[in-house]
């Protein structure tokens, strides 16, 4: 009993050995075919990338492809519009037909001949066309010679208007009712470097609403010229000329002033000693 017990524990121990051999194997078998897998998953991925790659490069190819198509399409059609509007120089009888731009090299032919016909017009053409090149330069020539391109008067006449003017006045007092509209500002200042010249021989009244020129008499040494509103001015001359009190000879305020310049300030007179402009009120 006891030897039988040994066997059937020794074949029970067989067995089990057996079984874990068996095991083992599969374990490995299994450990072999997930390495397999996971060689196999990373060829596919690789694979998976490598076409999605292909697969823009081929998407960039086709955009280039079509684009290029549309615009070798343009370029055709604009040939055969361009080929259809040649077409349409010859005569009629001479024109090709059919698609034009299967015709190109008989229209070619045609135009080369039919040029031919026309170079002694074109010729005459070029010849009229240089004649009057000649002509137009020598125009410009002249007229640059003639004047300036400025139909306007210059800043000279303008200066020398204002001189002729003053002097062809008189020695008398002269009132000057906003002169300088429209004129640029160096002009303005040469017409007014004119003015204050020529009150150091007569009296120069200047009325203006211009807020530049005021400035510009302002800033004048006293005994050149002084800024006063023009009704105060009014007031001065009705008081020389009437005799009246400075309280009812002023009436209504005008709008301009008046910039008076004297040595001494004169008192009631017949018309006061002294040089003027006139600024904003």
């Amino acid at each position: 009993m006891a030897e039988r017990s040994v066997e059937a524990f020794e074949s029970e121990l067989s067995a089990r050995a057996g079984e874990d051999l068996a095991r083992m194997k599969r374990f490995a078998a299994a450990e072999q075919l997930r390495a397999q897998i996971d060689a196999v998953s990373a060829t596919l991925r690789q694979a998976e990338e490598d076409a999605r790659q292909h697969v823009e490069v081929a998407d960039r190819a086709l955009a280039a492809a079509e684009g290029a198509f549309d615009q070798a399409s343009t370029d055709t059609g604009e040939l055969a519009r361009q080929a259809r509007k040649l077409a349409e120089e010859l005569p009629i009888d001479q024109r090709p037909g059919g698609d034009p731009l299967q015709t190109l090299p008989v229209l070619a032919a045609a135009l080369r001949a039919h040029s031919e016909v026309l170079q002694p017009e074109i010729d005459r053409a070029s010849a009229a066309v240089d004649s009057s090149s000649t002509e137009l330069e020598e125009a410009l020539a002249t007229c640059r010679l003639a004047g300036t391109g400025d139909d306007g008067p210059q800043a000279e006449d303008l200066v020398e208007g204002l001189q002729q003017l003053l002097e062809a006045d008189g020695d008398g007092p002269l009132v000057l009712d906003e002169p300088f509209v429209g004129v640029d500002h160096q002009t303005r200042n040469d017409l007014l470097e004119v003015l204050r010249t020529t009150a150091t021989d007569r009296q120069l009244v200047l009325l203006t609403e211009d807020p530049d020129v005021l400035g510009w008499a302002i800033e004048l040494p006293i005994e050149e010229g002084t800024a006063v509103p023009a009704d105060a001015l009014l007031a001065r001359f009705r008081r020389a000329n009437h005799g009246l009190p400075a309280s009812t000879a002023t009436g209504s305020t005008p709008d301009s002033v008046d910039i008076t310049t004297s040595t001494t300030e004169p008192d009631p007179a017949p018309l006061p000693t002294a040089r003027r402009w006139a600024g904003q009120h």
